[in-house]
C-alpha cells in the first residue's frame, strides 16, 4: 500500500486501524516496556495513537514515526499540544514535551537522525505493511534497538489470508522475524474474530490477536 491510497484514507476518514483509546494490550502488557523505566521509546507508524500519550507519561522520551502529514497535525491538533517544527530534508520533526514524531518514511529515517532506544512499540505497523515492505521494515527496526531493547509487538493472524491491510502474520513469520536477533515469547493469544466486524465482511472466518515479547540481544 503507497502512500497515496494511506493518505486518502487519513482524508476520507477510513481509519478504522485508530483505536479511540489506550489499546488494552499496551496496559495488560506494560511490564515488557516499562520495568525498569524506559528512557526511550520507538512508536513506528504511530498514527495518532493515543497510546503515545500513555507512553509519554511512563518514559523519559517517546519517538513516533508517521507517513501521512495528516496524521501528525491531527494528533497535534487533538491534544493542543504546539510542537516545535524542524525540517530534515525527507522527513518533518514535531516536538513536544517528552514526544517526537518524525513524518515521513520510516525507512528514510536513521539511528544517527534519531538515535537508539532502549524500548519499541509496535501495535499495528508490522501489520499494516505488504510481504515485501516487511523484508525491508524488519532489519531497519533492529538499527535502532540497543542491545537488551525490549519490544512489544501485536500482530493478526487470519485465515483466509485475502491481502490488506491489515496483512495477516503468522508465529512462524514473527519468529523468523525476530528470532536471530534474541529472544522472543508469545504473551497473549487472543481470538478477535467477534470484535472484527470488517474482516469478516472481507470473508475472515478465524482471526487471533497475538502478543509477543522480544528482548534484543546484548
Amino acid at each position: 500500500m503507497h502512500y497515496s491510497d494511506w493518505a486518502s484514507r487519513w482524508e476520507d476518514d477510513r481509519i478504522g486501524f485508530h483505536v479511540p483509546e489506550v489499546n488494552p494490550r499496551l496496559i495488560r502488557h506494560q511490564e515488557v516496556l516499562l520495568n525498569p523505566r524506559p528512557q526511550r521509546v520507538l512508536v513506528p507508524l504511530c498514527g495518532k495513537s493515543l497510546d503515545l500519550l500513555w507512553l509519554m507519561e511512563r518514559a523519559d522520551e517517546v519517538v513516533g514515526v508517521e507517513l501521512i502529514p495528516k496524521a501528525v497535525h491531527d494528533f497535534f491538533e487533538d491534544h493542543t499540544l504546539s510542537p516545535e517544527v524542524e525540517n530534515l530534508g525527507a522527513l518533518q520533526r514535531f516536538q513536544a514535551h517528552n514526544l517526537t514524531i518524525y513524518q515521513g518514511d520510516f525507512l528514510a529515517l536513521t539511528p544517527e537522525q534519531a538515535g537508539t532506544f532502549d524500548a519499541a512499540y509496535d501495535r499495528a505497523s508490522y501489520i499494516a505493511l505488504d510481504p515485501q515492505e516487511r523484508e525491508d521494515y524488519r532489519p531497519h527496526l533492529m538499527r535502532f534497538l540497543c542491545p537488551g531493547a525490549r519490544l512489544l509487538l501485536v500482530t493478526l493472524d487470519y485465515l483466509p489470508r485475502t491481502g490488506g491491510p491489515p496483512y495477516s502474520v503468522g508465529e512462524e513469520e514473527v519468529r523468523n522475524f525476530l528470532g536471530p536477533y534474541g529472544t522472543l515469547k508469545e504473551i497473549e493469544h487472543h481470538d478477535a474474530l467477534p470484535e472484527s466486524t470488517n474482516l469478516q465482511k472481507r470473508g475472515i472466518t478465524s482471526i487471533f490477536e497475538n502478543t509477543y515479547r522480544f528482548v534484543r540481544n546484548p
